[in-house]
């Protein structure tokens, strides 16, 4: 089956935080540990804001300013983020648009509308897979994914593409 790649700043974004969901669940960070260091560095400021004779109100001001500092953190890597996951996707548009797939039984090739570049992947490279409502991603490493639009499929396309994808896996 030929597909014609396209992906929106939307789809992409998707994408990218599906991955990021994907390999952050098997990676299995536990994140009390990150609890607990913040509960053991609160604690410790105030016992030696006590040790060293600071009154309480200079302490509570401490930790006002502490919080407004760690949420203005938070909010401007939030803003950060969105603005560099835009970027990348301006820059990589020409490369993520435009690609005309090749999709069977052996796996994925295909190659840009202009002749610049081809690729073939065979179904077992492919490390895992995530099937979203819009497009499946296959990502033969953690770092990138090959992205296979739904919308000119069919469902006994999209059944197929399952069945290959998930009778390769290692």
């Amino acid at each position: 089956m030929e597909v014609i790649a396209t992906i929106s700043f939307e789809q992409f974004k998707a994408a990218v935080v599906a991955t990021r969901r994907h390999y952050s669940q098997q990676s299995e960070k536990p994140k009390w540990k990150g609890i607990v260091s913040i509960v053991l560095l609160t604690f410790a400021l105030q016992t030696s804001g006590e040790y060293l004779g600071v009154s309480a109100s200079y302490q509570i001001a401490f930790y006002l300013a502490l919080l407004i500092l760690g949420v203005s953190l938070f909010l401007w890597c939030k803003w950060q983020s969105k603005s560099c996951l835009r970027k990348t996707y301006e820059i990589q548009k020409k490369q993520l648009n435009g690609q005309i797939m090749n999709i069977d039984e052996s796996g994925i090739s295909g190659k840009w509308e202009n002749g610049d570049a081809t690729y073939q992947y065979k179904w077992s490279p492919f490390e895992s897979f995530i099937d979203l409502a819009d497009g499946f991603l296959f990502f033969p490493n953690p770092a990138s994914f090959v992205r296979v639009p739904k919308d000119s499929l069919n469902f006994d396309e999209q059944q197929a593409i399952r069945t290959w994808a998930q009778s390769h896996r290692g």
